[in-house]
């Protein structure tokens, strides 16, 4: 088969299918190449699948905690894990036929099968190819591997594997202490496996506020989970049916299994594009400019890819604007509020300037924070772990940026990135006027603190 369109989106993940089912929208024919299933590893592999089984583990959480409600259970609450699983499944089943459906009423077609470029305007999918006036790239990335020697693959998992474990290690070694290492750190220990988490690095969440990496550290550790950090592995071998692990620090621990959740790495081999004119940086990311543009005129890149930020919701963004600029809009990238979520329990979000950073760029700030412990609903609903900070500017006053720990950061973290993108000051939140008793009235508390006029917290 042979066939001409507007527009050829190579890969089907959050940037991908965005940017075909906009390019659609917009009236150019549009083809969308995937290989295995769309949604990418977001949908498939990671961010929807993780989130499904941190859903479960928090709710079996609570359950034990039934008794402080006046619940009473015959017996505690025990796991059936295929049930788990299948429910897994059926959540990605349900949102793949979705984007099956989408594409159909937005009139894109969907080419099945690696993609490769052939030529600069030519994919080669099968026996069949493509041409296109234009062209997204959106291959993603994919976990990165630590070969520990001595025959271990069997023992040592990617995050994608341990989503489909058939049994559940009595023991787990969790390497990397960001975002995909704290929430399968708390997936496993609510399973009830033995899990040690560590990091390289003086903290965990590298990158993430300060108050906020130690407030997560406390929060794993009262669940459980062992906490090492500046520390590495140096070797692993196997002894009888255990792992022996031997760290940097001298410590040494027996464990079923070894996650490794250490980075990504580009999806980028073998596809053809630097023979077809698409440079790479010197870890096989793609160059692009501002507007996301690579080394080819007509060819854009969008997500994972080009290694800028690798979150599913930033390159979902880029696949929108991307679309709109080919269809002849002229809408300027602005990464001023992309959040930051680690869907842990309690949550952790971010957005905008945080301390650090403010320090760093000599930008003169003050800060509000306000304590969960002093709210009503959270004690209401048992769940008063973490704090609300607001970062404005100490002259202007304008909203800056915020951290949030608590149950539904990420939700509540949308009102400070829409403040940020709308320049708006803290004395807007200050004088919203949030439902009571409601978690959005953390937000209020602390643009009060912010002008040292705390009302609930002192």
């Amino acid at each position: 088969m042979n066939a001409s369109f507007d527009l050829i989106v190579l890969g089907g993940g959050p940037g991908g299918y965005v940017a075909a089912l906009r390019a659609g929208q917009l009236g150019l024919k549009t083809c969308l190449v995937e290989k295995d299933f769309l949604g990418g590893v977001c949908l498939n592999k990671g961010c929807i699948p993780s989130k499904t089984l941190l859903s479960g583990t928090e709710l079996f959480t609570k359950i034990q905690k039934a008794g402080e409600w006046g619940i009473e259970l015959d017996s505690p609450p025990r796991w059936n894990l295929k049930k788990l699983f299948d429910r897994k499944e059926e959540v990605v089943r349900k949102m793949r036929q979705g984007l099956e459906s989408l594409c159909q009423k937005r009139n894109v077609f969907v080419a099945r099968g690696l993609g490769r470029m052939e030529g600069p305007t030519t994919i080669k999918v099968g026996n069949d190819r493509y041409e296109a006036k234009s062209l997204v790239i959106a291959t993603g990335s994919a976990p990165k591997r630590v070969d520990f020697g001595g025959g271990l693959s069997d023992a040592v998992l990617s995050s994608e594997e341990a989503l489909s474990l058939s049994d559940q290690p009595e023991s787990l070694l969790v390497i990397g202490g960001g975002a995909e290492g704290c929430e399968f750190s708390l997936i496993f220990r609510g399973l009830g496996s033995a899990v040690t988490l560590v990091e390289m690095e003086e903290r965990l969440l590298p990158g993430f506020d300060r108050d906020a990496s130690a407030a997560i550290k406390r929060s794993l550790t009262a669940k459980g989970i062992e906490v090492l950090t500046q520390d590495t592995v140096t070797a692993v071998k196997r002894q009888d049916k255990k792992l022996k692990v031997q760290f940097k620090s001298g410590l040494s621990k027996e464990v079923d299994k070894i996650l490794v959740c250490a980075g990504r790495k580009p999806n980028t081999k073998d596809i053809g594009f630097e023979a077809c004119g698409v440079k790479l940086d010197d870890n096989g990311f793609i160059l692009t400019d501002r507007h996301l543009r690579t080394s080819l005129s007509h060819a854009y890149a969008v997500g994972d890819v080009t290694g800028r930020r690798m979150m599913a919701h930033s390159a979902s963004y880029e696949g929108y604007v991307t679309a709109g600029r080919i269809a002849g809009y002229k809408e300027i990238l602005d990464y001023t509020a992309v959040p930051s979520c680690v869907y842990t329990y309690p949550e952790v979000a971010q957005v905008g300037l945080s301390e650090e950073k403010a320090r760093a760029e000599e930008v003169p700030f003050e800060v509000g924070r306000f304590s969960f412990m002093a709210l009503g609903r959270a004690h209401a609903k048992g769940e008063a772990e973490g704090f609300v900070k607001i970062i404005g500017h100490a002259k202007t006053g304008r909203v800056l940026g915020g951290v949030i720990v608590g149950q539904g950061a990420s939700e509540l973290i949308n009102v400070v990135g829409l403040a940020i993108r709308k320049k708006l000051k803290v004395e807007d939140l200050r004088s919203h006027i949030a439902p009571h008793p409601s978690a959005s009235e953390a937000l209020v508390e602390a643009a009060h603190l912010f002008f040292k006029e705390g009302l609930h917290f002192a």
